[in-house]
């Protein structure tokens, strides 16, 4: 795979005269494309063939296919001696639950003992059903490579940010408090209610955090009041950061043991950066021990610049490149690592010439245009972007 890559993350139907080859034709010439994301699991469905007997440790079943987008755009690809990466997404949401049989079961449990949206990655069936759609694709299309799209809020950081828009009780209720992650918190000595009672504190609408930010207090003083009364809360936050991480070694150890040579790699959105309590939990050099490369969100093109407890109050550029040039920092281990020729690389999703300028100052190691600059109407801005990518010598 070259570190100095630039790819385009296909839109999720065929688009432009004369077909994919067509299409692929023109990112090419208008943009220097050498490698195309294609997004083949997403709230839509699934673009590619699930194969059953990979899905037998899932009571959730195959992925409900709508076609194989994959096989057209890697049979196209091959001729033009182009890379294809498989993009998997999480699918949340009312919709599943109503669509997918079982689904409902693998959701997490809040605070209050409520289903959520999304589901528990510590759920056996919604594990094994990543784990058995990574080894369906590896095992039967020849991609380059996986983007996986992974990225939550953590519990904390869901709470915090609604503090910053003085909503503490917008979506941000904490979970997960499932069998699962309780029996995981009683192994490792937390106080399952304890932690509750932490949490519901922060959340009641008649306590003292939303008392505070009705009454123009600074909350972050009664946020950390409860915090350090409740140090379950933080050790919660680890605990569901365990779960999170520990899905994706296994998805790498998945596909590495089925195909070593394929990438595998993970979507990092606007939150990662804009939250330094995910960026504390999550720290990168850590990931880069399952991790052979990072796409990065262009956080300037959905800037957080509104104080999350007085710590994110920036600019959008500046916050955008000090976020980029964390994320390519942190990245490096301190000790070689057995078994990796270095760190892993770093993809910035780009759609204008500025966006190109700051990630290569951040010292990214290429970029992906964003679904935006894909069709045939977007030729003239394709253009002036990847003027930008070849004066800043990303590609020769």
């Amino acid at each position: 795979m070259p570190r100095t890559l630039v790819g385009i993350h296909a839109p999720r139907v065929e688009i432009g005269k004369g077909g994919l080859g067509a299409t692929l034709d023109r990112w090419r010439e208008d943009g220097g494309v050498d490698t195309v994301f294609v997004t083949t699991w997403s709230t839509v469905g699934y673009a590619a063939t699930p194969h059953s007997r990979y899905y037998a440790n899932t009571l959730l079943g195959p992925p409900v296919g709508r076609g194989d987008a994959l096989q057209q755009w890697l049979r196209e690809a091959a001729v033009r001696e182009m890379a294809v990466y498989s993009a998997l997404s999480e699918t949340t949401g009312p919709d599943q639950a109503r669509r997918v049989p079982g689904w409902v079961n693998v959701l997490e449990v809040d605070v209050f003992g409520r289903r959520g949206d999304d589901p528990c990655f510590r759920n056996p069936d919604y594990r094994n059903l990543w784990l058995s759609i990574a080894e369906d694709q590896v095992k039967n299309y020849p991609v380059a490579g996986i983007c996986f799209a992974l990225d939550r809020a953590t519990p904390l950081t869901h709470f915090l940010s609604a503090v910053a828009v003085g909503d503490p009780a917008r979506h941000c209720t904490p979970s997960c408090f499932c069998p699962f992650c309780q029996a995981q918190a009683d192994r490792q000595g937390i106080d399952v209610d304890r932690a509750r009672e932490g949490y519901r504190q922060l959340l009641d609408p008649a306590g003292p955090t939303a008392a505070a930010v009705a009454g123009g207090e600074n909350p972050a003083v009664v946020v950390f009041r409860i915090l350090l009364r409740f140090p379950e809360i933080a050790a919660w936050e680890q605990l569901w950061m365990q779960g999170y991480l520990g899905l994706q070694q296994q998805l790498f150890g998945t596909v590495k043991a089925v195909a070593p040579q394929v990438s595998v790699g993970w979507l990092l959105s606007e939150q990662y950066a804009s939250s330094p309590l995910r960026r504390a939990l999550d720290p990168l050099v850590e990931r880069s021990r399952f991790t052979d490369f990072l796409c990065h969100a262009t956080v300037r093109r959905n800037p957080v610049t509104r104080p999350v407890l007085g710590l994110t109050a920036r600019t959008a550029d500046a916050f955008a490149s000090d976020a980029l040039g964390a994320t390519v920092a942190g990245l490096s281990p301190a000790e070689p690592q057995e078994g990796r020729g270095g760190p892993p690389w770093t993809y910035v999703h780009v759609g204008s010439p500025a966006d190109v300028e700051l990630a290569q100052a951040a010292g990214a190691d290429g970029v992906v245009y964003t679904e935006e600059l894909a069709p045939s109407e977007a030729r003239t801005q394709m253009k002036a972007v990847s003027k930008t990518v070849r004066r800043r010598g990303d590609k020769p």
